[in-house]
């Protein structure tokens, strides 16, 4: 296996699928525009052939890859529902990807990290440090995992894609959890002009109620486009 295969694996086991044009981008800019498709092509048929990476068509346009579940325990990563591409859910996790390279890009976000990173890190959510313990509206206890963390732990950054409108009751608790661990300092909601609204109303509810605590105000919203459009602005 080479070193780009290499690159490849690990930059598929961040998310649940990866577009091929951005696996172009962001792994081969180097490469001259003449080669790079054949090249790419090369190397994730050599991992599909090794069982490592599966590719398909979203919306009969698309192309993207991820690992299979044996590229995924090769990796140590979640697979099984944890890769792939849920068509209920590509909008979200494509916005997921371009949220990443763009914090990414911006130079200023330590320790990085995905979702599906985070999760890799333990068996037991009890002891990850990423983890955030929530108590649903229902009463039950849970775990929440953010979309991506930055910095280090006790002063992590989480950030929460909200592609689509969620009910402010079930944000409020999530908000709370944040405020709530140990491991979080703050919690970035990155919102679409459909989820903003109700985002930005539970957010200054929870801050409300967490300020009164004294906890201060760990909640912050911006919209994504925001985010995409300014990759080098200190915003968040």
């Amino acid at each position: 296996m080479s070193e780009a295969d290499q690159r490849i694996l690990s930059f598929l086991a961040k998310f649940r699928f990866v577009p091929v044009e951005i696996i172009r981008a962001e792994l081969f800019a180097h490469q001259r525009a003449s080669s790079v498709k054949p090249y790419v092509s090369r190397r994730l048929k050599h991992l599909r052939d090794l069982g490592f990476v599966q590719s398909e068509y979203v919306l009969g346009k698309s192309q993207v890859h991820s690992l299979t579940p044996a590229g995924a325990e090769f990796m140590g990563v979640e697979g099984g529902s944890g890769a792939g591409v849920k068509l209920a859910e590509y909008a979200h996790d494509r916005a997921c990807i371009d949220a990443y390279l763009a914090l990414l890009h911006r130079g200023d976000r330590t320790h990085l990290i995905t979702e599906r990173e985070a999760r890799a890190l333990t068996t037991d959510p009890a002891e990850n440090p990423y983890a955030i313990a929530i108590t649903r509206p229902s009463g039950k206890r849970g775990i929440a995992w953010p979309d991506i963390v930055s910095g280090e732990r006790g002063s992590c950054i989480g950030y929460e894609v909200e592609w689509s409108p969620k009910t402010k009751r079930r944000l409020i608790y999530l908000m709370h959890g944040y405020a709530y661990s140990e491991n979080y300092r703050i919690g970035v909601y990155l919102t679409t002009p459909d989820s903003h609204r109700v985002v930005s109303e539970a957010a200054e509810e929870a801050n409300t109620t967490l300020e009164a605590r004294g906890m201060g105000r760990p909640i912050a919203v911006y919209p994504l486009a925001k985010i995409l459009d300014n990759e080098t602005g200190r915003e968040s």
